[in-house]
C-alpha cells in the first residue's frame, strides 16, 4: 500500500493473485468484497470499527508493510480519522444493481467532456445530469453514459438568450 499522511484503517484493493476485490478490514483480516461489506464500507465508514460486518475476514491477515500489498491497486480507503477516500468507484458498482450503466467519478466525467470539475458539480447539484447521485453527502457519482447537459442559454438559431439585453446595458 502506498503511504498516506495518515494510517489506513481499512481499504478496498485488488491484487493479481486474487479473484475480484478484497477488503482489508480494521482488525487486520482480509475478506472478499461482497455486497454487504461494500455497503458497510461506503455507508458506515465513520463507525467501521464497531460494525460486525467488517470483522473476522476469511482470507488471511494483512500488515501495512507487507510487500505483497505494495503492488495492490487501492480503490478506496478509510483513514484513522474516519475519513473515506474514494480513488476509483468501480468496486461499488454492485451497490447500484438496478442501473444498467457503470458509474464514474465527478472528475472522470469532467475530463471526459473537457469541462471543469466545479462546473460538473454545479450541474449535479441542480439535477441537470441524469442519474447523478451523491454518496454519503460527500462524493458525486455519474453514470458513465450520461449525456452532457444542453446549454439552456442557446435559442433554436444558436444565439444566446438575452445577449442583446446584456450588451444594451453596457
Amino acid at each position: 500500500m502506498e503511504k498516506k499522511n495518515t494510517e489506513q484503517k481499512a481499504a478496498i484493493i485488488s491484487m493479481d493473485s486474487a479473484d475480484g476485490y478484497l477488503i482489508l478490514l480494521p482488525d487486520h483480516t482480509i475478506a472478499k468484497a461482497d455486497f454487504r461489506k461494500l455497503k458497510a464500507f461506503l455507508s458506515d465508514f465513520r463507525n467501521i470499527d464497531n460494525n460486525p460486518a467488517m470483522k473476522d475476514g476469511d482470507q488471511g491477515t494483512w500488515k501495512e508493510d507487507d510487500p505483497a500489498f505494495n503492488a495492490a491497486r487501492i480503490y478506496a480507503y478509510i483513514t484513522d480519522y474516519d475519513e473515506l477516500v474514494l480513488l476509483d468507484f468501480s468496486p461499488f458498482g454492485i451497490l447500484f444493481e438496478n442501473s444498467k450503466s457503470d458509474y464514474i467519478s465527478l472528475r472522470d466525467y469532467a475530463k471526459k467532456h473537457g469541462k471543469s470539475i466545479e462546473q460538473i458539480k454545479v450541474f449535479c447539484q441542480k439535477g441537470r445530469i441524469v442519474g447523478a447521485k451523491k454518496i454519503n453527502n460527500r462524493a458525486w457519482v455519474i453514470p458513465a453514459d450520461a449525456p452532457y447537459p444542453e446549454d439552456n442559454r442557446l435559442t433554436a438559431n444558436g444565439k444566446y438568450v438575452g445577449f442583446r439585453e446584456r450588451n444594451a446595458k453596457r
